[in-house]
């Protein structure tokens, strides 16, 4: 976990990062709405090719969001879309997303020329990965109907719970750090409410 001062210092490059992308995504999303012009599907073929979970990708940590982005914008380039997003979006919003990504790269010392670890392009993976485990509890808790189906609930539940609580240990301090995006996923993958067992 980074520390508070360094989260700090990261933000503002990241608040006008994530701000771009998702002022382009949402520029996107309006066309969509012209159920009666041809921008309609032209838009919605963007947003299923470039953005296929949406903007997960802004919740990353800094430095895989940053990976991401630039994948992202070496696809648009190669294959053609600036033109599109520009007629649709603005060149304005295509502007801001190249502008916040250089800016987010630099303060975390990264750009074109710098080879990333391997280990932050497996971001967007551990996010999917997070929502399958979410969906899989929230399955099982509605198999919950007596005494011993909760036992098989609390049984499977277990290695989570374990998880949970070694990560709470481990990251434990003195003072409060302040949550990185790194840490969304933990937050987002809270523990859910025990599941009620139905009385006769």
């Amino acid at each position: 976990m980074r520390c508070a001062s360094t989260i700090s210092a990261h933000r503002p490059a990241d608040q006008r990062f994530d701000g771009a992308w998702a002022a382009l995504h949402g520029r996107l999303v309006a066309c969509t709405w012209l159920v009666d012009e041809p921008e309609a599907q032209r838009a919605a073929t963007l947003l299923e090719n470039l953005f296929p979970t949406g903007l997960a990708f802004v919740m990353l940590g800094y430095e895989a969001e940053w990976v991401h982005s630039r994948e992202l914008l070496t696809r648009i380039n190669e294959e053609g879309h600036t033109a599109d997003l520009v007629e649709l979006a603005g060149q304005r919003f295509v502007d801001a997303v190249h502008k916040g990504h250089i800016g987010l790269g630099k303060v975390l010392g990264l750009d074109g020329e710098h080879e990333v670890e391997a280990s932050l392009m497996v971001g967007e993976p551990i996010v999917a990965l997070s929502n399958a485990i979410a969906k899989y509890a929230r399955l099982l808790a509605g198999t919950v109907v007596d005494e011993p189906t909760l036992a098989v609930f609390r049984a499977a539940m277990a290695p989570l719970d374990a998880h949970r609580e070694a990560h709470r240990r481990s990251s434990s301090g003195d003072g409060e750090a302040e949550p990185d995006n790194e840490d969304m996923d933990e937050m987002q993958d809270a523990e859910a409410p025990l599941p009620a067992v139905p009385q006769e």
